[in-house]
C-alpha cells in the first residue's frame, strides 16, 4: 500500500466557525477497500462545495492520511467522494470522531 499525506484547511475565505474547540486536528486516514478508483473528495459546510481534497487517485488497497489542520468548526461536515465507476457517497461524517474512513463496494463507514 502507498501513502500519501495531504494537509488541508476546512477554512474556507469567509468561514465562520460555529463549533466548540478540541484538543487535536482532525486527522484521520482514509482506506480504500473497495474495487474502484476514489477520484475527489469534497466539502461542504454550507457555503458550497469545496475543491478536491485529494492530490491524486486513491486506488483499492490504498490508504491516504489526511489532516485538514484545524479542529474548529462544526465537527459533522456534508462529505461527498466520487468514484471511477460514476458513483458517489454523499453524508455528513463526524470528523471529531472519525480516525478511519475505509470505503467498501457498498458502504463508506468511520469509526
Amino acid at each position: 500500500m502507498r501513502a500519501s499525506v495531504l494537509i488541508c484547511s476546512l477554512a474556507l475565505a469567509g468561514s465562520v466557525f460555529a463549533g466548540p474547540a478540541f484538543s487535536a486536528s482532525w486527522k484521520f486516514d482514509l482506506v480504500n477497500r473497495s474495487n474502484v478508483n476514489i477520484l475527489n473528495f469534497t466539502t461542504n459546510e454550507g457555503g458550497g462545495w469545496s475543491g478536491n481534497w485529494l492530490n491524486e487517485i486513491v486506488a483499492p488497497g490504498e490508504v491516504f492520511e489526511m489532516d485538514f489542520g484545524t479542529d474548529q468548526g462544526d465537527c459533522s461536515v456534508l462529505t461527498r467522494m466520487e468514484f471511477s465507476d460514476g458513483t458517489f457517497f454523499q453524508e455528513p461524517i463526524d470528523y471529531c470522531s472519525a480516525s478511519t474512513i475505509t470505503v467498501r463496494n457498498n458502504d463508506v463507514v468511520w469509526d
